[in-house]
């Protein structure tokens, strides 16, 4: 406040204490209703990192209309310090009811933010290192840790956009001091040092950063309603569907005893173009340009045939069938929005069916549409669930290697870069439409959890991802798992070799092969444990399992002659082990 750049740009610096804070009608009360509305663009600061009742009452009393959220609908601005916005209230000298989660939510009107890193409230800190336009902004701010994280993911394709001052040094994702503006009203909320520390160890960065952030920032930025300093640079998605031979869709589906709820196309539209603007954020990030997927944005309407209580159980196969049943799926991928009273699906966040179909049941090829089931309201109903279910409609199984994954706990909002490779030449992000079956699939070895394959099409590979059983030490023991990919960039044919322990005989494993043109195919494989006497039921074993063998036995050259097939004879392999 005693800064001279602050009382150089403010006519009237007012400071509220304790006593002041209290309800609506309160000094603070009265001055945030007073100045909202009035002409000018004020700015509030909190810098307890509570939230007193003369912004928002708790319990969320006001989930719409707050104090607060006029003040900042109006193209003010609001800058919260020291921890999670809007979280709890402390007057009187004692903790009242908490907020929790949906404060922010509620003010931001984006239902599904936190400001939590993964695992919640108690995992250590992310060390926050400053961005360019924190050393520009903010030139006292230094490194720090951070206990309630900015999830940057979270606001794409929201209407708010995101400026941060600094940014994980492990993820990039996580932001910590941020700033956000509103396009459409022009309000403006920054959030600073979500430290859970009251008494700073060291030079104390909260007041002089603060006092930066308004001297250098919202003097250059304030009024306006788009924080990208180069907005030139920025590719708007097209929502255009007109020549786009694949899309993704919206199906509001509802029971035949049930209303619609109002705005529920909003919330819609809402959640799927910020699952593309995910999609297309990440992409560019792994170099393939701002690649996404198409959406139409008008809402179908679909009627079932029975009530909400029908639906409850067995939820999946019951309005996928339905669905099947009323909808070409061929070139679409419809997000099913279900609303019949409960916010899982048969206990699960959503469940997505995509198709395979083979002639001999020996390979089997992807057919191209599909579509996931989604609660319309509850923590499932969320961007990142919602990017994390198209993501399945493409081919893409569950990756558990990293938890940021978009595919891996549902929660995140990255790529790996097999699935944004993967994903570079899919025909959802590409709209190539060349179709064929060309692609083919040999095993070549597989020993003590050694596989290798052969891949071969003639329009050119582009990449091989292994499948293996999840297990129960997975976040889901359904289904499969990514445990690798190779890339092999159009070639006509290539080898794809994956190691992987603990497998038991007789389990399957997977190897789908993506082409030049987006074309799926995959082939399904038993393992075979092999060891020193075990061989195929032809009597031979392959060239590569002679070779372990023979490091098994501590000699590292091949040891024997080999036919030109490339294989040894059973009984010359156990002169060779009795050799030894």
């Amino acid at each position: 406040m005693n800064d001279a750049r602050i009382q150089s740009l403010f006519e009237n610096i007012d400071n509220f204490g304790d006593g002041e804070e209290i309800g609506y009608n309160s000094p603070l009360g009265r001055w945030l209703k007073a100045h909202t509305n009035n002409g000018k663009q004020d700015v509030f600061i909190s810098a307890s990192g509570t939230a007193p009742s003369a912004l928002y009452r708790f319990p969320n009393l006001d989930p719409d209309g707050s104090n607060i959220e006029n003040f900042v609908d109006a193209g003010n601005v609001y800058i919260n310090v020291a921890d999670y916005p809007l979280f709890v209230s402390f007057e009187g000298g004692h903790w009242n009811d908490w907020n929790t989660e949906a404060g922010a939510q509620n003010v931001f009107d984006i239902p599904w933010i936190h400001f939590w890193l993964p695992g919640g409230h108690g995992v250590p800190s992310e060390s926050m290192q400053p961005t360019e336009h924190g050393a520009r902004y903010l030139p006292s701010l230094k490194p720090f840790g951070s206990d309630r994280v900015w999830n940057l993911g979270q606001f794409l394709g929201t209407g708010w956009r995101i400026t941060a001052f600094a940014t994980g040094e492990n993820d990039t994702s996580f932001a910590d001091p941020a700033v956000a503006i509103n396009t459409d009203t022009g309000g403006i909320i920054a959030s600073m040092f979500h430290k859970a520390q009251p008494n700073w160890r060291g030079a104390d960065p909260r007041g002089i950063c603060v006092v930066e952030f308004i001297a250098n920032y919202l003097t250059e930025h304030g009024n306006i309603t788009s924080v990208d300093s180069t907005p030139s640079d920025r590719i708007e998605i097209s929502d255009s569907v007109q020549s786009a031979p694949y899309k993704v869709g919206i199906i509001y589906f509802l029971p035949s005893n049930r209303q619609p709820q109002s705005n529920m196309d909003v919330h819609l539209i809402r959640l799927l173009k910020s699952a593309q603007e995910i999609y297309a954020s990440q992409m560019q990030s792994h170099g393939f340009g701002r690649q996404t997927f198409t959406i139409e944005t008008e809402v179908i309407y679909a009627t079932g045939q029975f009530n909400s209580s029908y639906y409850r159980t067995n939820t999946y196969t019951k309005i996928r069938d339905e669905i099947l049943s009323r909808f070409d799926t061929t070139d679409t991928v419809y997000m099913i929005a279900t609303d019949i009273g409960i916010e899982t699906i048969d206990g699960a966040c959503a469940i997505a069916h995509s198709g395979f179909l083979s002639s001999d049941s020996t390979l089997w090829w992807r057919v191209s549409g599909g579509l996931f089931i989604i609660p319309t309201q509850g923590d499932c109903s969320t961007p990142w669930i919602t990017a994390h279910e198209i993501a399945h409609t493409f081919g893409l199984v569950h990756d558990y290697r990293d938890n940021a994954y978009i595919t891996g706990l549902g929660t995140q909002t990255r790529l790996s870069e097999c699935a944004a490779g993967w994903l570079s030449v899919h025909p959802f992000f590409t709209g190539k439409t060349e179709d064929n079956e060309n692609t083919t699939i040999e095993i070549r070895s597989q020993y003590n959890g050694h596989f290798e394959f052969q891949v071969s099409d003639p329009d050119g590979v582009h990449q091989a991802q292994f499948l293996i059983p999840a297990t129960f030490a997975d976040p889901s023991p359904v289904g499969t798992k990514l445990h690798g990919c190779s890339t092999f960039n159009g070639k006509i044919t290539g080898v794809a070799s994956f190691h992987v322990s603990g497998l038991s005989d007789n389990e399957e494993v997977k190897l789908q092969v993506i082409d030049v043109h987006g074309n799926i195919v995959e082939r399904k494989f038993r393992v075979k444990t092999v060891l020193f006497g075990d061989v195929n039921s032809d009597g031979v074993v392959n060239v590569l399992d002679l070779v372990f063998v023979a490091d098994r036995i501590g000699k590292k050259d091949p040891m024997a002659d080999v036919n030109s097939d490339g294989v040894v004879n059973v009984l010359d392999l156990v002169a060779i082990a009795n050799a030894f």
